[in-house]
């Protein structure tokens, strides 16, 4: 994205560079957008943002979206904790976030979207102070293994899980119990770890709702 792109509506290539890879991506502004959601991926993972009809109700909250693949050079990779380095993806996501805020001059908050593989690294980044990182929304995966960097998130954070998955419903409410900032505890009824269409458009909603109200507040329209 170049500076004649800045602020103008449409989609964007996106390339970060990190410690020697390359982070790609896609930028996608609305018209009148007033804030920005980073949705992290891992290696092949798909997440909510490339279902059909999820990103029309970002784009109607007047949300931009930049789908990031934190996996770099390394996307057949299997998204798995024990394939990647979880700090290398943390950085990977600072730094995008800091290419995000250059390339917009600072206009957009940024909230994040993470799910799966990206949910760990994604809390680590929201816990270090530079990250600037609004708002957030955690969909699944263990945040519960971000472990002590939970008590350092700031940004109100969102948790969603299905009922039907005892092991990531527990991660949920240990992370749940760690975080200290603004939070919320979300149970999908009747949902597993495979979320139906059902059940995606419900997060979708609850993601959506969550991040404007954090990210372009009423009272800052007024």
């Amino acid at each position: 994205m170049n500076a004649t792109n800045r602020f103008k509506p449409g989609q964007f290539p996106a390339e970060v560079r990190c410690a020697g890879a390359i982070v790609r991506g896609t930028v996608e502004l609305p018209a009148e957008a007033e804030g920005l959601v980073v949705s992290a991926s891992v290696g092949s993972e798909k997440t909510l943002v490339h279902h059909h009809g999820i990103k029309s109700l970002f784009h109607a909250a007047k949300l931009g979206i930049a789908a990031m693949n934190l996996s770099a050079d390394e996307p057949q990779r299997n998204a798995t904790m024990e394939t990647f380095d979880i700090a290398l993806l943390a950085a990977r996501l600072l730094a995008s976030i800091t290419w995000l805020r250059e390339q917009t001059a600072g206009r957009f908050p940024i909230g994040l979207l993470c799910e799966g593989g990206a949910v760990v690294p994604a809390l680590l980044a929201a816990a270090e102070p530079p990250s600037r990182i609004i708002s957030a929304v955690v969909v699944g995966g263990r945040p519960d293994l971000a472990g002590k960097a939970l008590r350092f998130v700031s940004a109100p954070t969102l948790l969603v899980v299905g009922s039907d998955e005892d092991t990531l419903l527990t991660a949920h409410q240990r992370a749940f119990n760690e975080l200290t900032t603004t939070k919320s505890l979300e149970i999908v009824l009747g949902a597993g770890e495979a979320l139906t269409i059902d059940s995606l458009r419900l997060v979708a909603r609850s993601a959506t709702g969550w991040l404007s109200e954090h990210l372009c507040p009423a009272e800052a329209k007024n």
